[in-house]
């Protein structure tokens, strides 16, 4: 920007130099001169204009910084210990009196049945919810909905975090976005990554998710999608893994992700309120 502020300036000397000699009258002169001179302060104008609206390299980061740390509190890490199973995922506290989100298979279990080949489904009644400053609870699931893989827990409202506001714009395709949540366990893992494609509707899935660069692990799941403004544009959803090592020695295979994907935030705006009033109720649970 600054080298092609200078080129303009170059340019305007350039023509200064060409007409002025030519202008036999002092009132030609004074007059392209007046021109040229607003030319200049209205591209200085244009040039500070793009400064602010842009903004340098140590500013975005300060800027990118201040984000997660408003975020981070109103992020939570949810549990289940089930005496047959184990699992963690994300959430994130979606209003004041106590109603966190997440994702549908977060609060889900699935258990292959003994001696059949089928998958039995069943769902917890209570998870664990603990906070970024190390508080812990207890929350109940109120509601699921596996077509649009979304889940509403209710926890006491005691002086909770401030609930994270969704984004009313629509999301374009090269938008800068952050995640927090805890990938294989470490928790409130900070991502940053553009918005490789918006409102995907290929048949993937039921319903438009927008498509990121780099993919997301286990327990990424249910945390939220966050622009520059602080809003949030989405909720994780889940990737595409290839097989990128199969360490036979130690009975392990390195898994690499290379596509994310998140439910928008338009979707999270129309089932939600539908989870909270008790649209989608579970009518099997397991503890």
């Amino acid at each position: 920007m600054k080298q092609q502020f200078q080129q303009w300036v170059m340019c305007i000397i350039v023509m200064m130099t060409v007409i002025l000699p030519g202008c036999s009258q002092q009132s030609v002169r004074t007059k392209h001169f007046s021109q040229l001179k607003a030319e200049v302060d209205r591209l200085k104008v244009d040039l500070m204009a793009a400064r602010a609206a842009h903004g340098t390299p140590a500013s975005l980061s300060q800027s990118m910084m201040k984000l997660a740390a408003e975020a981070k509190p109103s992020i939570v890490l949810i549990s289940s210990d089930l005496s047959f199973a184990y699992k963690t995922g994300t959430g994130f506290i979606y209003s004041e009196d106590g109603y966190i989100l997440t994702t549908d298979h977060v609060v889900r279990v699935d258990v292959r049945a003994e001696k059949e080949d089928k998958i039995e489904t069943f769902y917890t009644e209570f998870v664990n919810i603990e906070f970024s400053d190390g508080r812990k609870t207890k929350g109940q699931v109120i509601g699921i909905d596996p077509k649009t893989d979304l889940a509403a827990i209710k926890i006491e409202p005691d002086d909770l975090p401030a609930p994270l506001a969704l984004a009313t714009h629509r999301v374009q395709q090269g938008e800068l976005a952050f995640s927090l949540g805890h990938p294989l366990g470490f928790s409130w893992s900070l991502q940053w990554r553009p918005i490789s494609a918006a409102y995907r509707t290929e048949k993937l899935f039921d319903t438009p998710v927008h498509q990121l660069d780099g993919g997301f692990l286990e327990g990424d799941s249910g945390g939220p999608l966050i622009d520059l403004q602080g809003k949030l544009i989405g909720m994780v959803y889940s990737a595409i893994n290839y097989k990128f090592k199969d360490d036979k020695q130690q009975n392990k295979t390195i898994v690499y992700s290379s596509i994310g994907w998140a439910i928008p935030a338009e979707t999270i705006a129309e089932t939600a309120p539908k989870l909270i009033a008790g649209d989608y109720k579970i009518t099997e649970w397991k503890q």
